[in-house]
């Protein structure tokens, strides 16, 4: 198994039980690429794919929130592509972040409204908890672009 099939980020929590994978990164075209994403919670257990235009900048967006560990007014968002996953952060009291990741499929075009849509939430820590995730996924995105993981 390669370095570039075994790339993943997970986030979960016990109480109540959900968690949130996003795995299986590949970018061969220059531009675009896409991966999978799992989400099971209580009676739901979900996977679909994204796609992405090299990451559209999930992992910087994520290194901006944790470099504002001591707080921010409002929610953040970023929106995938495509807009089928979109992660909002809001910044709570005690240093904490809650983001809330949500996935959502299309009809006919854009225009057609969502087919459906699935949301899971976390609290993170906002330094080292939320550095730590921005790092896990510039590692994920980089893994999935030949040659990004060192190998030649």
């Amino acid at each position: 198994m390669t370095m570039r099939d075994m790339v993943e980020v997970r986030l979960g929590s016990a109480a109540p039980e959900r968690s949130l994978r996003l795995f299986d990164y590949q970018q061969d075209d220059p531009y675009i690429g896409g991966f999978r994403v799992g989400i099971s919670a209580e009676g739901l257990d979900a996977e679909f794919s994204i796609v992405t235009g090299q990451g559209d900048g999930l992992d910087e967006f994520v290194a901006d929130l944790a470099a504002d560990f001591r707080g921010w007014e409002g929610e953040r968002l970023w929106r995938s592509l495509e807009d089928t996953l979109a992660l909002a952060a809001t910044w709570r009291s005690g240093g904490h972040v809650r983001l809330g990741w949500t996935a959502r499929r299309y009809g006919r075009g854009w225009c057609g409204g969502p087919l459906w849509s699935v949301g899971v939430e976390f609290i993170l820590e906002a330094g080292e908890q939320l550095a730590g995730l921005a790092a896990d996924l510039e590692d994920f995105f980089r893994s999935g672009v030949p040659g990004g993981d060192g190998s030649a």
